[in-house]
């Protein structure tokens, strides 16, 4: 019990890396279940596609279908998932936060609810907003350099 203890720290305060390590956990657990899902059904439905299936009939490795030409297309919906998810992702860091005993954003907005300092709470709410909208535009951003199908031209105006 000692070492593990010692060994993910589990004191609060943010003294040193080893403080990282819990609540970095706590917040990456949750989600990473439902990526997980969502990745897999991704790949099993690209490698249902024609293309996949042509490859494998001239021998490719199993490998090489999966970094060369599968995963491409497979993360295109774990990005959109992501992005959608750092709302929830910047909530938890409030629970994290009080847990944990971390000074930061989440234990400050919380002091500020407690004292009814609209204006700070209004503030958070703003900046959570621009952290959500930058997040999805780069993650919009990625998924169109990874599927070019995600472009959106001047010909798809015109139709």
């Amino acid at each position: 019990m000692v070492f593990v203890t010692s060994w993910l720290a589990a004191s609060s305060g943010s003294s040193s890396l080893l403080h990282l390590i819990l609540p970095s956990l706590t917040l990456g657990i949750g989600m990473s279940a439902v990526y997980a899902r969502l990745l897999r059904s991704s790949l099993v439905e690209e490698y249902s596609q024609p293309h996949i299936q042509a490859a494998r009939a001239k021998g490719m490795t199993k490998w090489t279908l999966l970094t060369r030409h599968s995963m491409k297309a497979a993360v295109v919906p774990v990005l959109s998932m992501f992005g959608l998810s750092i709302g929830s992702l910047l909530g938890g860091t409030v629970v994290v936060e009080t847990v944990f005993s971390w000074p930061g954003i989440g234990s400050m907005i919380i002091e500020a609810i407690l004292r009814r300092d609209y204006p700070l709470i209004q503030g958070y709410i703003l900046l959570t907003g621009v952290f959500v909208i930058t997040a999805n535009f780069i993650a919009d951003i990625i998924m169109s350099m990874l599927d070019p199908r995600i472009r959106m031209g001047e010909e798809s105006f015109r139709k």
